[in-house]
């Protein structure tokens, strides 16, 4: 449920080229949980949709993230 498909600023469609995804984790010992989901994630994307994925985590250590 991360994309609502049939919110329209949320929705994917083949025509999509770019998209943000959160994945959210609460409590202790979240981080690690949340990086395997998204590497997951990641790893679909570009075996089924072929995508060009870059990643990042956003921790309390590390607040911020930039893509380039």
């Amino acid at each position: 449920r991360w994309n609502w498909r049939n919110g329209h600023a949320t929705r994917i469609t083949e025509e999509t080229r770019r998209i943000i995804m959160n994945i959210d984790g609460l409590g202790p010992g979240c981080e690690a949980h949340v990086a395997a989901t998204r590497d997951r994630v990641a790893e679909l994307l570009t075996r089924h949709c072929g995508a060009a994925v870059k990643t990042g985590l956003l921790t309390p250590a590390s607040p911020s993230l930039r893509f380039e």
